[in-house]
């Protein structure tokens, strides 16, 4: 369950992300063209920030839930070496998801800085 409801929060982050690359380059070129001013277009970055700080809770909590798996399996590797496959399936299933989720959070926070440049 955990799983997909990160796999959920990575689709809905490769869709943020894409959104907010394109407001992001709308932000620079309209800020040059003069149709928005100096404070407006900080402003609208400052919405940005706030959805890659909301992303980066996610991740957070991925890591975490991703922590907790890897104690369990080792717990259960103790009684039986085998007993922890599956979740150790899951583990690596996680450790796909959290990789994807930090490029998407890499490459949204290069577009905010290039914003700015």
């Amino acid at each position: 369950q955990d799983n997909a409801r990160l796999e959920e929060m990575i689709a809905s982050s490769d869709l943020v992300l894409k959104e907010g690359q394109q407001r992001l380059a709308s932000i620079k070129s309209d800020l040059t063209a003069g149709k928005v001013n100096a404070k407006q277009a900080e402003d609208a970055r400052k919405r940005e920030e706030n959805n890659i700080a909301v992303l980066n809770k996610a991740l957070e909590k991925a890591r975490e839930t991703r922590s907790e798996y890897a104690k369990a399996s080792q717990q259960l590797a103790q009684g039986n070496p085998n007993a922890g496959r599956n979740l150790d399936a899951e583990i690596a299933r996680t450790d796909r998801q959290i990789a994807q989720l930090e490029r998407n959070l890499s490459e949204y926070s290069r577009a905010l800085a290039v914003s700015r440049a």
